[in-house]
């Protein structure tokens, strides 16, 4: 469902101290409704809701290459790319030479894979609020 308070990212915290991260996460990549209901979270006076200091002092990063209802934390310093083919730069003129324009296509393929699969967590299953109204 959505997220109504800081329980689910308090929860992954505890996971990742359960699994020997003793230090903050480098930070929690969200998608934009994540990060949506997160900057709108309220208390019951109608006031922003502060998260508590474990989750506020790990820096937030939006993208929308994040599914919409994941949140991804962990240490990002133990997470391993690698290139599986080499960077590809194309010259591109035909389309653009009535114009005296040129353009590129840069391309590579890239992997992930964490060193320690534990030191990362993910939340899934965050959703937009209901909109339906009771008749």
């Amino acid at each position: 469902g959505p997220l109504a308070d800081y329980s689910k990212l308090l929860e992954a915290l505890y996971q990742l101290k359960m699994n020997n991260l003793w230090d903050p996460p480098t930070a929690w990549l969200l998608s934009p409704l994540a990060w949506h209901q997160l900057q709108g979270l309220t208390s019951n006076e109608g006031q922003p809701l502060m998260p508590p200091s474990s989750v506020g002092e790990v820096k937030q990063l939006v993208s929308t290459a994040i599914p919409s209802d994941t949140v991804l934390t962990g240490d990002f310093s133990k997470l391993l790319l690698a290139f599986r083919s080499e960077l590809r730069v194309e010259f591109l003129n035909q389309a653009y030479a009535k114009n005296f324009e040129y353009a590129f296509l840069v391309s590579c393929r890239v992997d992930a894979q964490p060193m320690h699969a534990e030191l990362f967590a993910k939340l899934s299953g965050i959703a937009a609020p209901s909109t339906a109204k009771a008749k």
